[in-house]
C-alpha cells in the first residue's frame, strides 16, 4: 500500500509540472501572436482616443495589410459631409497641391491634358508659355517625357504632372504624337 501511495504521488507531482510547463508556454506562445495583454478599453472612453484605439486594434489584428492614414481621414470625411455638400477635407498632400495651384508656386511648360485611355492628350496650351513655343498643339499626344516612356503605362497623374514641374528655365524633352507624326519637342 505504501508503495502504491508513492507512485500516486509522484504521477500527481508529474502531471502537475507538466501542466504548469504547459501552462507557462501556453502563455508565451500567445503573446508571441499577439494576443497577449491588449491596452485598457478605459482609453477609448475619450472621444479623442476612440479612433486611434481603433486604429490600432484593426493595424495590429486585421488579416490584410491597411493604409491606417487613409482610415483616419473617413471620419473627417463623414462629418464634413454631414454638413453641407460643399465642405470637404483635402488631406496634406492633396492641401499643397492646390494651394501650390492657386498661388502659381511652380513651373510647368503650360499644357492641360486630358487622359485618353493611357495616354496624355493635351487639351489646352498657355498662349505664350514654354509649351506653345515648342510648337505643341492642341490634339498631340505624349508619349514620352525626359526619355520616360508614359503613354500606355497607366501612371497615376500626380506621377506626370511632376513630371512637367521643375524650376523656371529647367528643360524637359517630350515625344509626342502630332497627326500621326511621332516628334521630338
Amino acid at each position: 500500500m505504501k508503495k502504491n501511495t508513492r507512485n500516486n504521488l509522484l504521477i500527481a507531482i508529474s502531471y502537475s509540472v507538466i501542466l504548469i510547463v504547459g501552462m507557462i508556454l501556453g502563455i508565451k506562445f500567445i503573446k508571441d501572436q499577439g494576443f497577449g495583454v491588449q491596452r485598457s478599453p478605459q482609453l477609448a472612453i475619450n472621444s479623442d482616443g476612440k479612433l486611434e484605439e481603433i486604429l490600432h486594434i484593426i493595424n495590429k489584428n486585421y488579416v490584410d495589410e491597411i493604409n491606417t492614414d487613409s482610415l483616419q481621414n473617413l471620419p473627417i470625411d463623414s462629418v464634413l459631409h454631414q454638413l453641407d455638400p460643399h465642405s470637404v477635407y483635402l488631406p496634406p498632400t492633396d492641401a499643397q497641391d492646390m494651394t501650390n495651384n492657386l498661388e502659381g508656386n511652380f513651373e510647368g511648360v503650360g499644357i492641360e491634358y486630358y487622359m485618353l485611355n493611357d495616354t496624355m492628350m493635351v487639351t489646352g496650351v498657355v498662349k505664350d508659355g514654354p509649351a506653345y513655343q515648342a510648337g505643341i498643339k492642341l490634339g498631340d499626344k505624349i508619349l514620352s517625357i525626359d526619355t520616360a516612356v508614359v503613354s500606355g503605362r497607366n501612371l497615376p497623374k500626380e506621377q506626370l504632372t511632376g513630371r512637367f514641374r521643375g524650376k523656371a528655365g529647367s528643360g524637359v524633352s517630350v515625344v509626342l504624337m502630332h497627326n500621326g507624326t511621332q516628334v521630338q519637342s
